[in-house]
C-alpha cells in the first residue's frame, strides 16, 4: 500500500476514535442526570424520616403531659379540690376499671323473707319456740335475713333482732321496680330499680292519721293478689286487691273522686289502713307488682 492510502485509513481511524469519545462523553452525562433524582428522592425520604422521628417525639412529649395531668387530677380528686361537676369526667380518665353501680333497694343487698302465714308469726329471741316472744309479724310483714341457726331465720324486723321459724316464711321476689307509699305526701311512687329513676307517680290516700286506722310504715311483701274482689270487713268491692299486711291491702276506691286523692285527705278522711288508689290508676300498679315483691310505707 502506498503512502497516500495509509494517510487515509489513518484518517479515518481518528476520526472514528473522535466519534467514540464523543459519544462515551455524552452517555456519561445523560447518566449522571438520570441519577440526580434518586439523590433527591432519597434526600427526601431522610426528610421524612427525620420529620417522622420529630412527630413521635412530640407525641411522646404529649402523652408525658396527659400522664402527668391525670396524675394531678387524681391527687386533686383524693384531696376533694375539684368541682362535683367534674369528678365523674375525670375519674372515667384516670380509671379504666368499671364502676359499681349504686343500687337504691335495700333487698339488692340483703335477702328478706316475710310472714306467710294468716295467724302471724312470732319473732323470738333465740332460734327456738321455747325462747322469749320479741313481738309478732302478720301475714306479708318482712325482715332483713342476717344468719341462718338450726331451722330459724336471724332476722332484723322494724330495728329488733331476733329469729323466726322457716317453716313459715317465704322468700322476697326481687323485680325491676321498687314501690315506695308515702304518707306525708300521700304518693305512690313507682322506680326503675336498677337507675333509681321514677317511673310513676300515684296520688293515694292512706289510713285516717294519727288514729288507730293509720297505715304501718315498713317493709312488706305482697302475699296475695286478686281482680274483682270483695272485701267483706266493709261489705265493698274493688277491681284489684293487692294484700301486703295482715287485712291492710292496696286496692283501687271506686266511691272516692279523683279530686278527693289530695295530700290532706287522709288527716280527716283517711281510709281504715288500706292504700287507696283511683281507678284510672290501680291497673298500672297491679300489672307491674307481683306477689313476693317489696313494697316500702315511709313516713
Amino acid at each position: 500500500m502506498n503512502k497516500k492510502w495509509k494517510f487515509v485509513v489513518l484518517g479515518l481511524e481518528v476520526i472514528a476514535l473522535i466519534g467514540l469519545t464523543v459519544a462515551l462523553i455524552a452517555f456519561l452525562r445523560s447518566e449522571k442526570k438520570a441519577s440526580q433524582p434518586v439523590q433527591v428522592e432519597i434526600k427526601d425520604v431522610d426528610e421524612m424520616l427525620v420529620e417522622e422521628a420529630s412527630t413521635v417525639e412530640a407525641l411522646t412529649e404529649i402523652v408525658d403531659d396527659l400522664t402527668a395531668v391525670q396524675t394531678v387530677q387524681a391527687a386533686e380528686l383524693q384531696t376533694g379540690t375539684i368541682g362535683a361537676g367534674t369528678i365523674a369526667v375525670e375519674m372515667a380518665e384516670v380509671s379504666a376499671e368499671p364502676q359499681a353501680v349504686e343500687l337504691p333497694y335495700l333487698v339488692d343487698a340483703t335477702p328478706f323473707v316475710y310472714c306467710d302465714v294468716n295467724a302471724g308469726l312470732n319473732l323470738r329471741e333465740g332460734p327456738s319456740t321455747e325462747s322469749k316472744k320479741l313481738t309478732t309479724l302478720h301475714r306479708g310483714a318482712a325482715a332483713a335475713v342476717i344468719g341462718e341457726e338450726n331451722g330459724w331465720y336471724h332476722v332484723i324486723y322494724n330495728g329488733i333482732e331476733g329469729y323466726l321459724d322457716k317453716n313459715y316464711v317465704s322468700n322476697a321476689i326481687q323485680s325491676e321496680y321498687r314501690f315506695v307509699v308515702n304518707r306525708t305526701e300521700q304518693m305512690f311512687r313507682i322506680y326503675n330499680n336498677r337507675t333509681g329513676e321514677v317511673l310513676y307517680e300515684i296520688p293515694c290516700i292512706t289510713g285516717r292519721h294519727e288514729t288507730q286506722y293509720e297505715t304501718p310504715t315498713g317493709i312488706f311483701c305482697v302475699y296475695y293478689m286478686q281482680k274483682n274482689a270483695h272485701l267483706r270487713k266493709y261489705n265493698v268491692d274493688v277491681y284489684y286487691w293487692v294484700a301486703i299486711n295482715g287485712g291492710i291491702g292496696i286496692h283501687d276506691a271506686r266511691w272516692r273522686t279523683e279530686d278527693e286523692f289530695t295530700p290532706d285527705r287522709y288527716g280527716y278522711d283517711g281510709s281504715h289502713g288500706c292504700i287507696n288508689i283511683t281507678v284510672a290508676n290501680m291497673p298500672t300498679i297491679y300489672n307491674l307488682i307481683q306477689k313476693g315483691n317489696i313494697v316500702e310505707i315511709v313516713e
